[in-house]
């Protein structure tokens, strides 16, 4: 068990390097030259662009790969992969609806760049659906996949920076912050189709109205996740926002820098959990065994943490001038990097809810947090700025380390 949960740890790491080091690289020149102001404005954008994608991805990412382990046949595989795009389709169409309402009081010319993310990202995430490949331990065709993506991304991007970009290439800038989604959802859609042996796109014509039926009959089950999932997910990424409101939009492109380069290093600490989640699916009654490899992904991620943040102390000064040309956001940093220790167990006890079918178990801890961030930041954005945020989230994270425990200990008793 642990020979293959490190095949796949080192797949992942590979995937990992591919589709993190290029934002670690290119973000801080993106900031140089657009200027803190003008990516602080593109990353709020971005914000609300990942928030419309949530409602179209509505948790399905987690509920997926349950729905699959029930199937029995590769007949009703493809059932399930059918309901679950249909159900999706379905989201994206009333997102659709939003945005016209939206558009129609705010006027789509002034918007025309987020109206580019708005409706991209969203777009992507009916396609992109990497949970599939992850629950047939198929971790080489993600790689493939983000490695095509990342090639994109950078190749935009070194385009970007070498070129004077005026007025008339000034859709380049969100194109960038939107391709590898682009890439990401028509590459898995793709590969999903091949590894089904789906000969013809017709197949998703066939019984349209019972899929369709089947579809609408997922929403509901899965609301209690996905609502869940958006309080989770808005006080993860609503940093941008809160900052760009109360401080600017210069500070909310240093916040968004750090934030962008802070996630992919939360990321690779998961990737433990990430490879082993399939085997969690498998163990989940074996509470022994599930128990073991949970607190293996632990030791893994908090191992990462302490390189990291040892790393960052030896090259601190070289670290910041690097992003920022400058030594002023020191405090900032170090603010992110105290997140980045109590990171991990939202997202193990997301799974675990889930597996133990109990996803309004969620709900509460969430919005507990939310609330925690609101006011922490509130109560500090006057005399900490951006960081007050930061702040927010780091004390947010008490409730579900009180959580977690709880869960391991429950574990413990279970023989």
């Amino acid at each position: 068990m642990k020979k293959q949960i490190l095949k796949y740890n080192l797949l992942l790491l590979v995937q990992y390097a591919i589709g993190a080091v290029s934002p670690i690289i290119f973000m801080p020149m993106i900031l140089h030259r657009v200027g803190e102001k003008e990516f602080g404005v593109f990353s709020v954008l971005l914000s609300w662009s990942i928030l419309a994608s949530l409602i179209v991805l509505y948790a399905f990412q987690l509920t997926g790969p349950v729905a699959l382990s029930e199937a029995k046949t590769a007949d009703e595989e493809r059932s399930v992969i059918k309901q679950i795009l249909f159900a999706k389709c379905i989201l994206f169409f009333c997102l659709l609806i939003l945005l016209a309402i939206f558009f129609s009081f705010w006027g789509v010319d002034r918007v025309s760049s987020a109206f580019i993310l708005l409706l991209i990202i969203p777009l992507s995430s009916i396609f992109n659906n990497p949970w599939f490949f992850q629950y047939r331990s198929d971790f080489r065709t993600n790689l493939y996949i983000n490695l095509a993506s990342a090639l994109s991304s950078a190749s935009l991007i070194i385009f970007y920076l070498s070129k004077s970009v005026d007025n008339s290439q000034k859709f380049l800038l969100p194109l960038i912050f939107s391709i590898n989604y682009i890439v990401l959802g028509l590459g898995s859609f793709y590969c999903l189709i091949k590894r089904l042996e789906i000969k013809s796109i017709l197949f998703f014509l066939v019984d349209i109205k019972a899929n369709m039926a089947h579809a609408f009959n997922m929403l509901p089950s899965n609301f209690a996740l996905f609502f869940s999932q958006v309080i989770a997910v808005s006080y993860a990424i609503s940093g941008p926002i809160f900052v760009d409101y109360f401080s600017g939009p210069e500070e909310a492109g240093k916040y968004s820098i750090l934030e962008k380069i802070v996630a992919p290093i939360i990321s690779a600490g998961l990737l433990t959990f990430t490879a082993s989640y399939p085997k969690l699916v498998e163990v989940f009654q074996d509470k022994r065994t599930y128990r073991n490899i949970i607190l293996l992904c632990v030791f893994s991620y908090l191992s990462i943490m302490v390189s990291i943040t040892v790393f960052y102390f030896f090259f601190e000064n070289e670290i910041n001038f690097f992003i920022f040309r400058n030594y002023q956001n020191k405090f900032l940093f170090r603010v992110f990097l105290v997140t980045l220790f109590v990171s991990f167990p939202g997202a193990i006890l997301t799974s675990h809810y889930v597996l133990s079918n109990r996803p309004y178990k969620m709900i509460g801890f969430n919005l507990l947090r939310f609330f925690l961030i609101l006011f922490t930041s509130l109560l500090l954005v006057t005399k900490l700025g951006s960081a007050a945020w930061v702040i927010g989230l780091a004390l947010s994270n008490i409730p579900v380390l009180i959580f977690f425990a709880d869960m391991l200990a429950q574990l413990r008793r279970v023989k």
